[in-house]
This record gives structure tokens, C-alpha cells and sequence, in this order.
């Protein structure tokens, strides 16, 4: 299997072991690379085009960066924020709240959209 380039390795590592699909397509990996490394196990899918590195262990970081990369307008927060300050306990699976005034909290493998907050995002 070819070596991955030196930018999509130093992404990994700065993302808790985690890269989305365009990363890597930006970076000249191609998608029959990137299927190649899921068929074996080298990489592990958290949410569609989202993955993380096998030889990278499954962290509650790791999930909130794919959360996030998931997601794409979101940022980590409520009960998950805190937890990953150290301020209390986190829910099992990473929430998020994202621009459009709603909140997606879900598993490794998928999240779903929230129910509308209530208020709107300022303009």
C-alpha cells in the first residue's frame, strides 16, 4: 500500500488520529486509496467521510473531532465541552451545536440533528 503523504500524516496527528475525505483528496490521496485503507482495517470510519487512523486509539477526542468534521459548521459543546475541560462528567456520545440554531449529538459511528434550539442565529 503506498505511504501517505507527509501533510495527510501530520493532519492525523494534529487531529487526534482523525481526517475527513477531503483532506485527503486535497492532499492527492485518491478515493480508490482511501477505500483500499477501510478494506483493511487501516482506517475506521466514525461518520460518512470521516475517519479515523487504526494505529490511533478510539479517544473521546477523536470523537469530538469527528463530530466536528462531520458536522463541518458545528463546535463541541454543553456536558461534552465541559468534560473535555475537566468540568464534569461527559454524555457517552459528543454533542455539538452548530450554526443553524440546532444541536447533533450521536454515537461513533453516526449523530443526528437535534430538534431547533428555539432561537434563531443572529444575523
Amino acid at each position: 500500500m503506498a505511504q501517505l503523504p507527509v501533510a495527510v500524516i501530520e493532519s492525523i496527528a494534529a487531529h487526534h488520529g482523525v481526517i475527513d475525505r477531503a483532506s485527503f483528496v486535497e492532499h492527492g490521496v485518491s478515493l480508490h486509496q482511501i477505500n483500499r485503507r477501510i478494506e483493511s482495517g487501516r482506517l475506521v470510519r466514525m461518520h460518512y467521510g470521516v475517519y479515523r487512523s487504526a494505529e490511533w486509539p478510539d479517544s473521546e477526542q477523536a470523537r469530538c473531532v469527528a463530530a466536528c468534521l462531520a458536522a463541518t459548521d458545528g463546535a463541541i459543546s454543553h456536558m461534552t465541552a465541559a468534560r473535555l475541560w475537566n468540568l464534569g462528567a461527559a454524555p457517552a456520545t459528543p454533542c455539538i451545536s452548530r450554526s443553524r440554531g440546532v444541536r447533533a449529538c450521536g454515537s461513533p459511528a453516526s449523530f443526528s440533528i437535534g430538534a431547533p434550539t428555539g432561537r434563531r442565529p443572529r444575523s
